[in-house]
C-alpha cells in the first residue's frame, strides 16, 4: 500500500512523516546511546539497537521512494513518446486524405497545425515538469519564410501553463536573439542555461557584446531556458545551397526557477526536447508542402 501511495502521489504526507520520524528516532537514539555508552555502568544495547533499526527503516523508505519515482518517470516518458508519435502520424495521414480528396483548405490546415502544435507543447511541458519537478513552459517558434539562414521567427503555439501574454503574434528578427542566431549560424547545436542572467553577464565579459533577447521583461517569464532547433541535415533533403541544415524553427522550454535542468540530467533533458523537435520537423515539413500547394 505504501508503494502504491508513493507511485501515485508526488508528495505523500504519510511517507514523508514516517521518514522524518525515523530520522528523529535515529538521531535521538544515537545521541542517548553514545551518552550511555561512555557513562560507566549503563548499558546502551537497547539504544544502539533502536538506532540501527531506525536507520534501516529510513534507508528502506528512501530506496522505495527512489524506486517509485524512477518507475513513475520511466512510465511517463514512454507514454508521452507513444502519444506524441501516435498523434503526429494520425494528423499527417488525415491531411494526406484531405489533400487526396481535394478537400484540404487553408482553414483546415491552420486548424490542424494549431491542434497538433498545442498538443505537442502541452505534452512536453507535462513531461519536463514531471522529470524536473519544476513548472516548465514550452513553446514552438517557426520561420515565416524558409531560407538557409532564417532572418525572423514567430511563435506558433505556447503550452497552457504559459501566460498568453507571451504569445508573440508578430515576426521578430533572429538577430535580436543571441541564442537563436548562434544556433542558425552553426555556432551552437542548442542553448541551455540554468541561470540566464549570469549567462548573459558571462557572455558580455567574454565577447564584449550584449546577449540579446527580444522578449520584453524576460525576467518576469523565465530564469532557466532550454532551446533546441527543429532541423534536419540539408543533404538528407537533397538541398544543395551550401547550408548544413534545413531549419524550420525552435522548441523552447523555460522556467521561472533557476537550476531546473540539473547537472546530472542535462543530456536527458536535451535529448527529450530534441526528440520532440525531430518529430515536429517531419510534421512541419509536410505542412510547408501543403501550404505551398494551397497558394
Amino acid at each position: 500500500c505504501l508503494v502504491v501511495m508513493i507511485k501515485n502521489s508526488r508528495h505523500t504526507i504519510v511517507f514523508d512523516a514516517v521518514q522524518i520520524l525515523s530520522t528523529v528516532i535515529s538521531l535521538i537514539s544515537g545521541v542517548l546511546g553514545l551518552v550511555l555508552y561512555v557513562n560507566a555502568g549503563q548499558k546502551a544495547n537497547i539504544w544502539i539497537f533502536s538506532t540501527v533499526l531506525a536507520c534501516i527503516v529510513m534507508l528502506g523508505l528512501t530506496f522505495i521512494r527512489l524506486w517509485a519515482n524512477t518507475t513513475r518517470r520511466f512510465e511517463s516518458t514512454n507514454q508521452a513518446f507513444h502519444k506524441f508519435n501516435h498523434t503526429i502520424r494520425n494528423e499527417l495521414y488525415k491531411l494526406k486524405l484531405l489533400s487526396a480528396s481535394g478537400t484540404l483548405t487553408r482553414d483546415s490546415l491552420v486548424a490542424n497545425v494549431e491542434k497538433t502544435g498545442s498538443f505537442s507543447v502541452n505534452l512536453l511541458s507535462e513531461l519536463l515538469t514531471e522529470t524536473t519537478q519544476s513548472a516548465i513552459s514550452v513553446h514552438i517558434k517557426t520561420f515565416p519564410i524558409s531560407s538557409p539562414t532564417p532572418l525572423s521567427y514567430r511563435t506558433l503555439c505556447i503550452c497552457s501553463m504559459a501566460d498568453t501574454a507571451r504569445l508573440q503574434v508578430t515576426d521578430h528578427p533572429i538577430a535580436g536573439n543571441t541564442h537563436f542566431r548562434r544556433i542558425v549560424e552553426g555556432h551552437d547545436n542548442h542553448f541551455l542555461s540554468n541561470n540566464l542572467a549570469k549567462r548573459m553577464r558571462d557572455h558580455k565579459k567574454v565577447t564584449g557584446e550584449d546577449f540579446l533577447i527580444s522578449t520584453e521583461n524576460w525576467k518576469k517569464w523565465f530564469r532557466s531556458i532550454l532551446v533546441v532547433p527543429i532541423r534536419i541535415e540539408s543533404r538528407l533533403r537533397g538541398i544543395e545551397d551550401g547550408s548544413k541544415y534545413d531549419y524550420l524553427g525552435f522548441v523552447c522550454c523555460d522556467s521561472m526557477e533557476k537550476g531546473v535542468f540539473k547537472l546530472g540530467y542535462k543530456k536527458a533533458h536535451l535529448d527529450l526536447a530534441k526528440s520532440f523537435a525531430d518529430g515536429l520537423y517531419v510534421y512541419l515539413d509536410e505542412i510547408r508542402g501543403y501550404s505551398a500547394k494551397l497558394k
